[in-house]
C-alpha cells in the first residue's frame, strides 16, 4: 500500500492514478488528487506536505469541487 500524498489516503500500487516525477511515482485513489498534485507538486513534497491538505483539495479537471470521501 502507498499513502496518497494529497490527503493521506492509503491506495494499492495498481491503481489507475498516477503521476510520475522526477523518477518516483506518486500514487493517488482518484483524479481530484492526482489533478491536485500535478498543479502544484513542491506543495504535497518535502517540509511542506501534510498541513491542512484535505481543506485545500483543488477542483477535479470538470471544474467541480471534490472532495476524497
Amino acid at each position: 500500500m502507498y499513502m496518497n500524498t494529497v490527503c493521506g489516503v492509503k491506495v494499492k500500487k495498481s491503481t489507475q492514478y498516477r503521476c510520475k516525477l522526477n523518477g518516483k511515482t506518486f500514487y493517488f485513489h482518484g483524479a481530484a488528487c492526482r489533478q491536485t498534485f500535478k498543479d502544484d507538486p513542491p506543495k504535497f513534497m518535502g517540509r511542506q506536505k501534510k498541513k491542512g491538505l484535505i481543506a485545500q483539495l483543488a477542483e477535479a479537471s470538470d471544474g467541480q469541487p471534490k472532495t476524497c470521501h
